[in-house]
């Protein structure tokens, strides 16, 4: 019989973990896919049925501030910059209104 020692023990549980881990991510990325496509379809359907599209300006719009937003704190601009940028978005969303 074999003699086992603990290096040997957790150098198995590495393995066997390692084979489960890569079962499980074959299935997630096929899980991962079939919720995107069900989004995407359900997507589709409500722009083909709906009777008034939504004003795809408007979005872009709100994405690029989100974008610019983001930007801003990822590069860690000073708290008067970012004070004056919520300030700018805050008088345009009032002027809309």
């Amino acid at each position: 019989m074999e003699e086992y020692h603990r290096d040997s023990l957790r150098e198995l549980r590495r393995m066997e973990l390692q084979e489960q881990s890569v079962k499980r991510e074959k299935g997630s990325v096929f899980v991962t896919l079939l919720i995107i496509l069900l989004f995407l379809g359900a997507g589709g359907f409500y722009l083909k049925t709906t009777d008034r599209l939504p004003d795809f300006s408007t979005v872009k719009q709100t994405v690029i501030r989100w974008r610019d937003d983001l930007v801003a704190v990822v590069k860690g601009e000073e708290a008067a910059d970012v004070q004056a940028t919520v300030d700018s978005v805050l008088a345009e969303q009032n002027e809309e209104n």
